[in-house]
């Protein structure tokens, strides 16, 4: 049995997304035909293990992605045009564009831990 503390450092790892961030991801680049949404589910390798007094809402379930750098950098460009379309036209951010905004940085950070490995 995994740990509290031993699932904090997996779930805080740039590679560790949430079942949430990757629906919304996928949902996301379904929306605009994106043909990066149809291998969302292929860079989902590992299940994190929940602790046992852990509540097992959605947003505690966790997936180890295993995606190219390559890959990742073409959904970082996916979701900031998208992003960017999604500020109103007086330049005020809207709540899919900070959506949006969140999965940029999740996707950048996990494309930046890929470049360094």
């Amino acid at each position: 049995m995994i740990s509290a503390s031993e699932y904090k450092r997996i779930t805080t790892a740039p590679d560790a997304f949430s079942f949430l961030q990757l629906q919304a991801t996928r949902r996301i680049l379904e929306s605009v035909q994106s043909p990066l949404a149809g291998v969302i589910d292929s860079f989902c390798l590992d299940h994190v293990e929940i602790p046992a007094l852990h509540p097992g809402d959605l947003d505690k379930l966790f997936y180890r992605v295993s995606a190219s750098q390559q890959q990742a950098s073409e959904i970082v460009q996916a979701l900031l045009e998208l992003e960017a379309d999604a500020v109103s036209p007086e330049g005020d951010t809207t709540n899919l564009a900070s959506q949006l905004a969140a999965l940029v940085d999740k996707w950048s950070r996990y494309e930046n831990h890929v470049s360094n490995k």
